[in-house]
């Protein structure tokens, strides 16, 4: 549900920023994205280690 809403939001604000100056840095949000990726990983990994 998150990933069509997102697009969509996207979509409508034509990638624009909030105050609609900047346009939107999508290298710093693949690794903001990549680093809770990577932290969810590991904690599911620490939980199914530990039974």
């Amino acid at each position: 549900m998150n990933v069509p809403l997102a697009l969509l939001v996207l979509g409508a604000t034509g990638g624009r920023g909030p105050r609609g100056d900047r346009r939107i840095d999508w290298a710093a949000q693949a690794a903001a994205c990549g680093a809770c990726a990577a932290a969810g990983a590991w904690f599911a990994a620490v939980d199914l280690k530990r039974g």
